[in-house]
């Protein structure tokens, strides 16, 4: 379970700092590892599936937490432009 937070935190590390290809690198080799991992523990084939499943799960739902709030902390630091009308630009007659 531990594992688990962790990735999903790594994953959110990488989502608010790399773009989604540095991603793709970083998910094979955790799923190779947790393939290791599961031969060297003996596992079953199916648990090993399930293992490597939730691996890959994790890293990309922190991923995705950590590009959403990257947009959302660019979104609060952008410049918000006021209407025309707020501005006091007066309309061009019609």
């Amino acid at each position: 379970m531990s594992t688990l937070i962790l990735l999903t935190l790594a994953g959110a590390v990488l989502g608010s700092r790399f773009k989604v290809l540095m991603a793709i690198p970083l998910i094979a080799v955790a799923v190779m590892f947790a393939a290791v991992v599961a031969v060297i523990k003996d596992e079953s084939f199916g648990l090993a599936i399930f293992t490597m499943a939730l691996v890959a799960a994790a890293l990309q739902f922190g991923y995705l937490f950590g590009a959403v709030v990257r947009f959302g902390l660019a979104a609060a630091r952008a410049p918000r432009e006021r209407p025309e009308h707020a501005r006091g630009i007066p309309h061009p007659a019609p």
